[in-house]
């Protein structure tokens, strides 16, 4: 539960900064505040994302950076000047392996396989994203009619808040999390090797799968644990 709250706690987050998601931690591993570093990739990411399950809570302290201008190698992480993720998802996959895009009139370009990808898509009529497998994909719309996310065998977040309608298609061995506030209408379709993870307390909510696990508070599972 305490993951799951973290979860909704980072939509604003993403939503004011989605271009903090996935910088390259500093030399001591840290981060700016709200963003913990995963050890296994070496990236900054939000409470709850770690590769490892865990929620960050066990790092010690000193870990967040207050205002990115303490790192070793003299960057700055606050505007993204030097961020290795913060070149366009629509020039294919950086070198650094991550890329930052807003999807200007709804349709994000395609993920690419090996390459992790921060989308935003704000106000837009319809959103679209599709992405391939061995990816992972962050896509959070917000205020838009529809929103609209395939995932077929990557890890895939969909985060929609104030729309009218999203849905995600989890196809092939992917793992998914498709997480609504304040939204009209929301539909998760977990296919038979996928895992996936089902947040909707308001409005229509339908999840698609074999014998999901209400896990309270909204959420329901298949084929994973409880958060």
């Amino acid at each position: 539960m305490q993951r799951f709250l973290l979860i909704l706690l980072s939509l604003s987050i993403c939503t004011c900064e989605p271009s903090l998601w996935g910088k390259a931690c500093d030399e001591e591993g840290r981060c700016l505040p709200g963003y913990v570093c995963d050890p296994t990739t070496n990236r900054c990411v939000r409470p709850g994302e770690l590769s490892d399950g865990s929620d960050g809570s066990d790092l010690s302290d000193g870990s967040d950076l207050s205002d990115g201008s303490d790192l070793s190698d003299g960057s700055d992480l606050s505007d993204g000047s030097d961020d290795p993720c913060s070149g366009p998802c629509s020039d294919g996959c950086p070198d650094a392996g991550c890329c930052t895009q807003e999807c200007t009139g709804g349709t994000c370009p395609p993920c690419p396989p090996g390459c992790s990808c921060q989308l935003s898509c704000q106000d837009s009529s319809h959103c679209t994203s599709d992405c391939a497998e061995g990816s992972t994909c962050h896509l959070v719309a917000g205020s838009g009619s529809r929103s609209d996310m395939v995932c077929d065998g990557a890890d895939c977040t969909h985060e929609c808040n104030s729309a009218s309608h999203c849905t995600l298609d989890c196809l092939g061995q992917s793992s998914c999390e498709l997480i609504c506030e304040s939204t009209g209408s929301c539909q998760l379709t977990c296919g038979e090797e996928a895992a996936c993870l089902f947040s909707c307390r308001t409005g229509t909510c339908i999840f698609d799968c074999d014998n999901p696990v209400d896990c309270g508070n909204g959420v329901r599972v298949c084929r994973r644990e409880c958060p």
